[in-house]
């Protein structure tokens, strides 16, 4: 996962953990329950490289894991020149496992 903090409005931060990602939004893992419809700004860095500040998000859905954890879905909102790099990661994750399935398969 990809380690991140997420803010609400009243900035309150919760740290937490992207498990899943796309050009559109996130499913994030925290410790706190954050309710629907909630408008929220996260904080997170692509392996090492890209950085991501403010993403501004509204949560679509929740699910409660644990005692302790929460899984949430995020979108994506105003991501502006974001959105290019957020892409770009995307694409370059898709490659990378569509060359690894092609060598698996013995087509490479």
């Amino acid at each position: 996962g990809i380690d991140m903090h997420i803010r609400n409005s009243e900035e309150v931060i919760l740290n937490g953990v992207i498990i899943n990602i796309s050009s559109v939004g996130a499913a994030v893992i925290v410790d706190k329950k954050i309710d629907i419809r909630t408008q929220v700004f996260l904080d997170f860095q692509i392996q090492g490289e890209e950085k991501f500040e403010n993403i501004q998000g509204s949560v679509v859905r929740a699910e409660k894991l644990s005692d302790k954890y929460y899984c949430f879905g995020i979108t994506f909102m105003n991501l502006g020149n974001d959105q290019i790099k957020l892409n770009r990661f995307i694409f370059n994750q898709n490659r990378k496992k569509y060359l690894k399935d092609q060598e698996k398969f013995g087509f490479v």
